[in-house]
């Protein structure tokens, strides 16, 4: 039995200051603004929030990869069947296959401030104003490495905070979410570091919180606090069957029967060694992760890109 029920909700604890930025500014006022939703506040566009969990995903799918012997990672299969094909990229699975676009099992909803706060804003722009920051920001001349004259500017910033984000599976067969499907989901919400613009000097930093893990209590994290611990991905983790064999994800072409649609959204998401020593040290290397960070992460070249603990 799955731990994931169809409909569930995710938290995104944002534990620094987030951009998710319109591209625009307000003449003589900012340069940058944040995109808002209806009540004023600062929000995480589904697509946003649904590409930076892939992308930890597909993260995930190459560590248990079996090695380059084997030329289908059976990971790489459940990656797309719980996000969906890309048809616009090149190196889609899918389109390289000469198969059709795949659609995506999992459907998410943007990731906004909880109702009682949204409703408290609503009608008091001072409480919405105070939903972001202004930062300062310049240009830095590429040959002096000095700011550049004239190029001060100001930027808007979400506040750390939590957010609260609705997802819903498409279940074949009207069955329970598959394990191989929660382990992938699961595993990459704790390599998931941060998400929207500015990830590079510190802004973005999140944790994605699923249900049934300790310590989400709604309240936002001091920076310096652990991760809340995921006993239902230690427990996934440890099985060495599921890792070394996941399984073939269910056939997409079977028929399926859509959950009613997201009561906080008003259209669904689509994203329409060669030996045993390799394997045994990615296993190692993923459920560190579980207890704390892998001692091979703290160290050498793109550290932080590899390791999902800081």
């Amino acid at each position: 039995m799955t731990g994931l029920p169809q409909r569930f909700t995710v938290q995104v604890r944002m534990l620094s200051d987030w951009v998710v930025g319109t591209g625009e500014g307000r003449v003589g006022d900012v340069d940058a603004t944040v995109r808002r939703d209806s009540d004023g506040l600062p929000f995480v566009p589904a697509k946003t929030l649904t590409g930076v969990w892939r992308d930890a995903c597909e993260q995930v799918a190459g560590w248990l990869s079996p090695g380059p012997e084997v030329t289908e990672n059976p990971w790489q299969a459940w990656v797309d069947w719980v996000f969906g094909s890309q048809p616009d990229v090149g190196a889609d699975r899918a389109r390289g296959a000469g198969h059709a676009p795949q659609r995506a099992a999992l459907a998410l909803s943007p990731a906004r401030f909880p109702l009682p706060v949204r409703a408290a804003c609503r009608t008091r722009p001072a409480l919405q104003a105070a939903a972001v920051v202004m930062r300062p920001g310049v240009a830095i001349d590429d040959k002096t490495g000095v700011a550049r004259d004239g190029m001060l500017r100001l930027e808007e910033r979400g506040r750390p905070g939590v957010l609260e984000a609705e997802a819903e599976f498409a279940i074949w067969g009207g069955g329970v979410l598959p394990v191989a499907a929660e382990f992938l989901l699961r595993a990459g919400a704790a390599a998931a570091e941060a998400l929207g613009g500015r990830r590079n000097r510190g802004a973005g930093r999140c944790w994605l919180l699923l249900p049934g893990m300790t310590g989400t209590d709604g309240f936002a994290a001091a920076p310096a606090e652990p991760r809340p611990a995921d006993a239902r991905l230690a427990g996934l983790a440890a099985d060495q069957a599921l890792l070394d064999n996941p399984g073939p994800p269910p056939d997409h072409n079977r028929p399926v029967a859509w959950l009613a649609p997201l009561r906080t959204h008003s259209a669904w998401h689509h994203a329409d060694e060669p030996d045993s020593t390799r394997g045994e040290a990615a296993r190692t290397h993923l459920a560190s992760h579980v207890r704390g960070c892998h001692p091979a992460c703290r160290s050498g070249p793109g550290a932080r890109q590899r390791c999902p603990q800081p």
